[in-house]
């Protein structure tokens, strides 16, 4: 149960990077 609810909130915070990556060339830290 865990770890299925961290694979999904890892695969948003990819999701979400790429997605400002492709948009803004410029590098951004994550939190």
């Amino acid at each position: 149960m865990l770890v299925a609810i961290n694979d999904i909130f890892l695969i948003i915070i990819f999701a979400k990077d790429m997605y400002v990556k492709n948009n803004k060339n410029e590098p951004m830290d994550a939190p």
